[in-house]
């Protein structure tokens, strides 16, 4: 019920936004966007060991951090630790201000990529990212940072998108699989060659999964102690298909290319977009997960792009034709159908039930 109401009301007051911009009361219309972001920030904020890493990950880690003084996490997240201890704030402090980062970053994203602040609102909740964001907080921390970053790029601002990289990496060091954005920019990545990949990749994925494991463990003691260790190994390293984000980055991929004018329409058309390249990372990313659990969690860094390209593609100009409307209205009823499945029914990320600091 939690869920709902403030799910509904931030729908509303987005809504009530973007009737004031139409009007040109942009002043009013700041204030009602505030309070839709305010609403889902106060149900991240106030909550009491919901989402499956609260208590073990974050709260247990911030009280070993207070008694030893060390952190197993990344600089940005250890400094915010550090800052609470020092003002002899509780765990409360940190997943506050981690709450108000991620909010925050989606808003701006949403309003920087040009989109209505209610199709955005809609589409951070039915993405699964702002119950994701409630188990995986330092990842989400940085997609929410990410968000921007790609939108720097896309913008041609090269040295805003490496800061605010270099920002989100200090937080979660898989935010780096955003360089490869550029990358594949100028390898002139198709829809053609997307396929090819995926398909190469999934059947190569026990190999690769093996040179990766060997690599990562240079690089990364967390790897190394996985693959050195036999259950941590089954646990993290090992894996099923990520069938989940691979549905939600491909099927925004195919519909945003199926309602293409028609004379865009050839299979190699080029994709050009840094979030739609994002996406197809998502996707080659869950081809790996098999072998590699681990890149479950990179998956997880992509599909959130899904709220710039899936809005863009429900506010196009495809929307107006009769065609392009059946396409969205059936991307549309997936993307609700796996919300009810990934959160409804199987409770994923455990934020069910909802419990507040006040209970």
């Amino acid at each position: 019920m939690v869920y709902l109401v403030s799910f509904a009301l931030a729908f509303v007051f987005a809504l009530i936004a973007d009737m004031l911009r139409e009007r040109g009361n942009k002043k009013l219309a700041a204030c009602f966007v505030g309070l839709s972001g305010i609403v889902l920030f106060l149900v991240q904020a106030l909550r009491e060991g919901v989402g499956a890493d609260y208590t073990d990950i974050y709260v247990g880690e911030y009280e070993r951090y207070l008694k030893t003084g060390e952190s197993r996490f990344e600089i940005g997240f250890t400094l915010l630790m550090k800052m609470g201890s020092v003002l002899s704030f509780d765990y409360h402090f940190i997943l506050g201000i981690c709450s108000a980062v991620i909010v925050a970053g989606v808003y701006i994203a949403i309003f920087r990529s040009g989109l209505r602040c209610s199709t955005g609102v809609s589409l951070f909740i039915l993405s699964g990212f702002f119950f994701f964001s409630m188990n995986g907080v330092r990842q989400s921390v940085a997609i929410a940072l990410l968000l921007n970053a790609v939108l720097s790029l896309e913008d041609g601002d090269k040295k805003s998108f490496a800061a605010i990289t270099m920002l989100a990496a200090t937080f979660h060091m898989y935010s780096l699989i955003v360089l490869l954005v550029p990358l594949l920019s100028r390898a002139g990545m198709t829809y053609r060659s997307l396929i090819i990949l995926f398909v190469a990749i999934f059947g190569l994925s026990p190999w690769l999964g093996a040179v990766i494991v060997k690599m990562g463990s240079l690089v990364s003691k967390q790897i190394a102690t996985y693959a050195s260790n036999e259950y941590l190994r089954g646990i993290y390293l090992s894996g099923d298909f990520d069938f989940s984000d691979f549905l939600l980055c491909s099927m925004t991929i195919a519909a945003a290319y199926m309602v293409k004018p028609i004379a865009n329409r050839q299979i190699a058309a080029r994709i050009s977009s840094p979030t739609t390249l994002m996406l197809c990372l998502g996707v080659m990313a869950t081809a790996v997960s098999p072998a590699m659990a681990i890149f479950s969690r990179v998956a997880a860094y992509c599909t959130p792009f899904l709220i710039i390209d899936a809005g863009r593609l429900i506010e196009g100009d495809a929307s107006r034709s009769k065609g392009g409307r059946a396409v969205i209205a059936a991307y549309i009823s997936m993307l609700v159908v796996l919300f009810v499945v990934l959160y409804l029914y199987r409770n994923f990320s455990l934020v069910f039930p909802y419990v507040s600091i006040f209970d």
